[in-house]
């Protein structure tokens, strides 16, 4: 940046400037961990939901599953009603399964095509050279510490730490990019003779309080399959974007 505003805090991380696109946050709330939110489809198109555990024991390590739902039926009794969800739960690493609460955030870039700006006149707007708004102090924005995209495979799942924090940041008080943290993987496979198994496998996000540090889960759950049942593979091969920060 050669002109305009910066705002950099203690750790050398700019806040604001000229030249950078924030991520304004329009809805904030808190799942029960059995429930979904539900984006209102006045919402613009171009949001996305990041989540955390809600008031996590951080003794211990905390995974969180979840994904955005957009469907619009063509046919029954809800035929034209479009419905935007945000699945989400979040579990520590003594159970496989908890249903603990998330607490939640819908973001939207404030030079999206539906972003509203701020008129009330107060606080500090800044904007870049092509007339788009950059940063409105009248919202709390997303702060993006690490992203990733990767590609997944069945060799490749992703899984371990990739964002270690620095000076005094913590894992603890971050969120996640929802970025589909579902089954990834199912798999049927032989026992021997006519028996056999069944794997399913989910990537999930991986809160390591204890160590802070963020990173990817892989876990697996096995059943029993019908003797004789076609073996199979199947992987949703697909790049993914990961991102972990702050709201604030």
């Amino acid at each position: 940046m050669t002109y305009g505003f910066r705002a950099i805090n203690e750790s050398d991380f700019i806040q604001i400037d000229v030249d950078t696109t924030a991520f304004q946050v329009i809805a904030t709330g808190t799942t029960n961990g059995t429930s979904y939110v539900t984006i209102p489809n006045n919402f613009p198109e171009d949001i996305f939901v990041v989540a955390r555990p809600t008031n996590p024991d951080p003794q211990y390590a905390w995974k969180l599953r979840g994904f955005m739902y957009d469907y619009t039926p063509d046919q029954g009794p809800n035929i034209g009603v479009r419905a935007r969800r945000a699945y989400m739960s979040c579990n520590d690493s003594r159970y496989l399964y908890q249903d603990s609460g998330c607490d939640y955030a819908i973001i939207e870039r404030v030079d999206g095509s539906g972003f509203t700006e701020p008129t009330s006149g107060y606080g500090l707007s800044v904007y870049k050279s092509n007339g788009d708004i950059g940063y409105s102090s009248e919202f709390p924005t997303y702060r993006v510490r690490s992203t990733r995209n990767y590609y997944i495979s069945a060799s490749n799942s992703g899984h371990g730490i990739w964002h270690i924090p620095t000076g005094t940041d913590q894992v603890l008080g971050m969120y996640a990019y929802l970025a589909s943290y579902s089954e990834y993987r199912s798999r049927t496979y032989s026992l021997g003779g006519s028996e056999r198994g069944h794997l399913d496998y989910d990537r999930l996000a991986l809160f390591d309080y204890p160590n802070n540090q963020f990173g990817t889960h892989i876990q697996s759950y096995y059943s029993d399959s019908q003797n004789g049942a076609q073996i199979y593979d199947y992987v949703y091969a697909v790049l993914r974007t990961e991102m972990v920060g702050y709201v604030a």
